[in-house]
């Protein structure tokens, strides 16, 4: 079964070449690196380390780096593709795992590392709200979907081409993941996870532009996690929509999110607002 593996990569030349040379280690499928307008030198490392490059004349965003690698390797005959970050916080041992859950259960669409599994590596703690973001968001999303996500955010994952035709893939930015298990959801396709590493290199960096602050983020994300509801509603997943209010209150009221009632405050607002077209 043909499998490739994506690096979107923006400004990782200190950490691509060592990336991609840990997975050809251990992996002999395709290895394709997304250059995401790079100003660093990000492509030239890549290729040295052995990795093929697609490059962007420009910044396009993490989720059209995927969308391209997606692309390109579908229209290559890939039938598994794997995706991982080009920063090194993802460990390639976990990679095989991945491609092998898929190669051996048809049942089943992605498989993602998942850095919030009970048995997975922590070699480094997550900060204590990036955690609480991925938990609140996870509850959320299965109490109006049915589909759990432990590590909504996460980045490696390992998904079918089958899945891929089929899925509505449109959001260019950080909010992929958004998009990415909402069709999920709404095609019911199966998700397992298994243990990942949760290795976090540099708890200073930050997001630039738009997610510069932490309540910029917040909205973007209550934005376009409403966004994609809407859009699966319309396309025959209403049910969805029925006591929305409740469903997110009854998250939202859970003492541990306490923590995130700054940031989330903008919620009441976009949900008073939100009114899906039929």
């Amino acid at each position: 079964m043909q499998s490739a593996v994506i690096l979107p990569a923006l400004n990782e030349a200190a950490t691509v070449g060592q990336v991609v040379r840990s997975l050809r280690a251990l992996f002999c499928g395709r290895i394709l690196v997304i250059d995401d307008g790079s100003t660093d030198g990000t492509a030239a490392v890549a290729m040295a380390a052995g990795a093929e490059v697609l490059s962007h004349p420009q910044n396009l965003g993490y989720g059209a780096a995927l969308m391209t690698g997606f692309r390109e390797c579908t229209e290559d005959g890939a039938q598994i593709i794997a995706c991982m970050d080009a920063d090194g916080q993802h460990d390639a041992r976990f990679l095989p795992t991945l491609c092998k859950a898929l190669m051996e259960d048809s049942s089943i669409g992605i498989a993602l590392a998942s850095r919030y599994h009970p048995l997975a590596a922590r070699e480094t703690p997550a900060p204590r709200e990036t955690e609480l973001w991925a938990r609140f968001t996870s509850e959320l999303f299965a109490a109006i979907t049915g589909l759990r996500i432990a590590d909504f955010f996460g980045g490696m994952y390992a998904v079918r081409a089958g899945f891929l035709s089929q899925a509505v893939l449109t959001e260019p930015g950080y909010e992929f993941p958004i998009n990415l298990w909402f069709e999920c959801a709404r095609l019911g396709v199966r998700v397992t996870e298994i243990p990942g590493g949760l290795r976090y290199l540099d708890l200073s960096r930050d997001f630039k532009g738009q997610y510069s602050s932490k309540e910029a983020r917040a909205r973007r994300f209550i934005e376009r996690f409403l966004f994609h509801l809407e859009r699966c509603a319309r396309a025959g997943r209403e049910g969805w929509l029925d006591g929305l209010d409740q469903k997110v209150d009854g998250v939202l009221a859970r003492a541990c999110y306490a923590p995130l009632v700054a940031h989330l405050k903008p919620f009441r607002a976009c949900l008073a607002e939100f009114a899906p077209t039929p």
